[in-house]
């Protein structure tokens, strides 16, 4: 029992000078921000300023009190911040993003020696929250189409419902997407938004989530018909605006040729079920 003692003893005592050697002085709130800096340019934008408004944000707010030293990071940390997520009231979903951006942090500085070991794995990963989605049924579905006519989202929605398109990508579709001649949709770009270097930001990518999003459609003769009087009508605002119009090739635009904004697509949508009194359900459930 003697010789088992010291040896725990000895390797502790080997843990601790490891665990002092690896990064003495470095703050874990500044090496968060440090290995943030470093990963602008090799991340996607939307990944970035997902971390950057994490970091700088709640993260901030937890560890600028008591700012552990990175050697020093616990699992008791990690749990006392996810207790403080817990407390806002923030989804499961969140909290999995939260785990996911610290653990990404700390495993680099695992491969870099700075700390010996990667604390997350000591930590339960939080549980996404099971969400059960709403959807219409056909006769809603033709209610809404009638509802939303001469709404700013009229074309949106009618199109989303029909191919049953991610809000990014049905944003993200351009002029030359449509194969008027052979009557195809391409869906391969996409449009989101996320907070950049302080600014809501629109970011325009050609990669999609999965390799399979990537896909050519049938042009429906009814959606056809509703593309082509939308590109007579941004013909027409083009001539009237002139130089004030914004020719970006982007179906889904105001009257000026100015792109519309996902978050604006969200928060309108709900809106409009509000006032249609139509029953609620979120914008990706027309996915269905």
């Amino acid at each position: 029992m003697l010789n088992e003692h010291l040896a725990n003893a000895e390797k502790n005592v080997a843990f601790n000078k490891r665990k002092q050697k690896a990064a003495p002085n470095l703050k874990f709130l500044d090496y968060m921000k440090d290995w943030l800096e470093s990963r602008k340019g090799s991340i996607e934008e939307g990944t970035y300023a997902s971390y950057e408004g994490m970091i700088f944000g709640r993260l901030t707010e937890f560890f600028k009190k008591e700012n552990p030293l990175l050697a020093d990071f616990s699992p008791q940390h990690l749990e006392s911040f996810y207790r403080f997520l817990r407390k806002q009231k923030l989804s499961g979903n969140t909290l999995v993003h939260y785990h996911a951006c610290i653990r990404k942090a700390l495993s680099h500085a695992f491969k870099t020696e700075l700390v010996i070991e990667n604390i997350t794995d000591k930590v339960d990963r939080p549980k996404k929250d099971k969400y059960i989605a709403q959807f219409y049924d056909k006769e809603e579905l033709n209610e809404l189409f009638e509802l939303s006519k001469g709404d700013p989202l009229e074309l949106i929605i009618y199109v989303t419902a029909f191919y049953g398109l991610r809000r990014s990508e049905t944003l993200g579709l351009r002029w030359e997407a449509i194969d008027f001649k052979n009557k195809t949709v391409t869906i391969k770009h996409k449009v989101t938004e996320a907070m950049v270097d302080g600014k809501i930001t629109m970011i325009a990518k050609d990669k999609l989530k999965t390799k399979s999003s990537n896909r050519t459609l049938p042009l429906l003769p009814q959606v056809e018909e509703r593309l082509l009087d939308e590109k007579a009508r941004q013909k027409h605002n083009k001539k009237l605006c002139k130089k004030s119009y914004e020719d970006n090739g982007y179906i889904f635009v105001n009257g000026l040729g100015k792109q519309i904004k996902p978050d604006y697509v969200t928060q309108h949508f709900g809106w409009l079920l509000e006032k249609k009194r139509l029953r609620k359900i979120r914008f990706h459930d027309l996915r269905a």
